[in-house]
């Protein structure tokens, strides 16, 4: 009774007493045994159940104890021995079957432990925490549809359980239903107050879901219950760094850390912070400790290919890239670093493969259509790119830049007319960047609209006075209009911010040959 009411320490006495009175007594050694697992006393627990098994060899609940304990301390292939034990005694105990099917878990034998649980379920189909542990066999076969199925049959017997609210709504995250999972997380909190699973739920999915404040507000939640929030720091530190908060984001990284000093996600999230801080050497660092801790954990490589591609380390970057798609080759993010520093190294047909690879992976992706166009343009295929363009477009309307390619896609068709509708809108967007007012001017200057493409860069020396390509470009409008004095002053500004730029140079020769000329 005492051990049922969780009062371990007056239950280990009594066990203590009994053995006192009667040391052959290998139902007390059992308990005993339950108790000390229940105490974290793991080690002396296992010592009691190999006593209650010298005196009762045939002990079923003995082997069983046993087998949570070894579980317990990791030892999933001497659990999983032992359970199988407690079932040849006792096939018909669908305790014993539903712990195998845990232990099969453990060692990622997901089919086996699903058939596990099945069997303990057709043993005894009312209990809950089966049904539960089934549902957890097919989310790891990506089932996730019997899963759900699953858990809402686990709810009908057990409807006020957080617990199962969490798993359930853990799987609807899985299936893309987020609106459906925060649901289901706010009412695991309603059931349970004190639930951080919930609480960090609510905050991932609201993240996913873009709304970052409310994310932010679940995760400190989170933090303030009992307990160790490691996933709630990262979680809020994910979500700091998608607000450009980096230096508080460092801060709940290396909270998470202090927890746990391995956690992998903590490090790497770590890392990404100190990117967008430009504290490059150190954030490469964090992922490399991340990849000590797990070779094999993907995001901390790209992490490494993104540092080394700010450090115009290129052919380190792509080495590093092509180490994260042999351990993820299903991610478009991935795809689309692997294809930014191809771009880079101008081999575009190869940085081409690898942005319509990721439009496979994600199509909804606008940034993805976007560098597609890019490689697409500088392969002389306009028309693709500019197909590739107003897809971004359509995705993200307030692409800025994509309406500046489009215009550059639609300029090399000779279609200047339209480049300049593209190129106001990108303006309208983003009225402070010089390369659009400089892309305006050309459009204008190939329409001979020489005064308005003078406006247009001026606005772009305006904005950015070392500008030596809005200086050439009101070099082409003078010499257009054979004010050849003019352009050869326009040029030497040019040459003068750029002197390694034959093309200015060769321009400013042209019109000293026509000023010349012309005297």
């Amino acid at each position: 009774m005492l051990y049922i009411l969780k009062r371990y320490e007056e239950a280990l006495a009594a066990y203590n007493r009994v053995l006192q009175i009667d040391d052959k007594c290998a139902v007390a050694y059992k308990g005993k045994g339950d108790t000390l697992g229940k105490l974290d006393r793991r080690q002396e627990a296992l010592d009691f159940y190999e006593r209650a098994l010298q005196l009762k060899t045939g002990f079923a609940a003995a082997y069983n104890g046993k087998g949570n304990v070894l579980r317990d301390l990791q030892r999933y292939e001497e659990a999983l021995g032992v359970y199988e034990r407690a079932i040849e005694i006792d096939s018909d105990n669908a305790t014993f079957h539903d712990n195998k099917g845990l232990a099969l878990c453990n060692l990622s034998r997901y089919q086996e432990a699903l058939a596990a649980h099945e069997r303990a379920l057709h043993l005894d189909p009312s209990n809950v925490i089966f049904h539960k542990n089934k549902g957890f066999a097919l989310r790891k076969l990506k089932r996730n549809e019997e899963a759900l199925a699953a858990y809402e049959r686990a709810l009908q017997l057990a409807p006020d359980s957080a617990p199962i609210h969490i798993n359930k709504a853990d799987t609807l995250c899985e299936l893309e239903r987020k609106e459906e999972a925060l649901a289901v997380y706010k009412r695991a909190i309603e059931l349970d107050l004190s639930s951080m699973a919930a609480y960090i739920g609510k905050g991932n999915v609201l993240n996913e879901l873009h709304r970052n404040e409310e994310a932010l507000m679940a995760y400190e939640y989170a933090i303030g219950l009992d307990g160790i929030p490691i996933a709630a720091y990262i979680g809020k530190g994910n979500v700091l760094n998608e607000l450009h908060r980096n230096g508080e984001a460092l801060v709940a990284f290396e909270n998470a850390i202090e927890l746990d000093p391995a956690s992998v996600a903590a490090y790497t999230g770590k890392g990404d912070a100190l990117i967008e801080l430009r504290r490059n050497e150190e954030a490469l660092a964090a992922y490399e400790d991340a990849i000590e801790l797990d070779p094999g954990f993907a995001l901390a490589h790209n992490g490494i290919g993104n540092v080394l591609y700010n450090l115009k380390r290129y052919q380190e970057a792509l080495d590093a890239y092509e180490s994260t798609l042999r351990l993820d080759p299903n991610n478009a993010i991935f795809h689309g670093n692997m294809g930014r520093v191809l771009y880079t190294l101008e081999r575009n047909k190869e940085a081409l493969v690898a942005y319509e690879r990721a439009i496979q992976l994600s199509p909804h992706d606008a940034l993805a259509h976007f560098s597609k166009g890019n490689a697409l343009w500088r392969l002389d295929r306009n028309v693709e790119a500019l197909h590739a363009y107003e897809r971004a477009i359509q995705l993200t309307p307030n692409f800025a830049v994509a309406y500046n390619n489009k215009g550059s896609a639609l300029r090399c068709l000779n279609r200047n007319n339209e480049a300049l509708v593209a190129y106001e809108r990108a303006i309208q967007l983003n009225p402070n960047d010089p390369a659009f007012y400089n892309n305006k001017g050309l459009a204008l200057y190939n329409l001979r609209r020489y005064e308005e493409a003078l406006v247009a860069y001026k606005r772009a020396i305006q904005l950015n006075p070392g500008d030596a390509t809005a200086y050439n470009g009101m070099g082409n409008v003078f010499f257009g209009q054979k004010r050849y004095r003019k352009a050869i002053e326009a040029y030497n500004n040019a040459i003068e911010r750029d002197p390694e730029e034959t093309l200015f140079i060769g321009n400013r020769d042209n019109a000293l040959k026509y000023l010349r000329r012309a005297q």
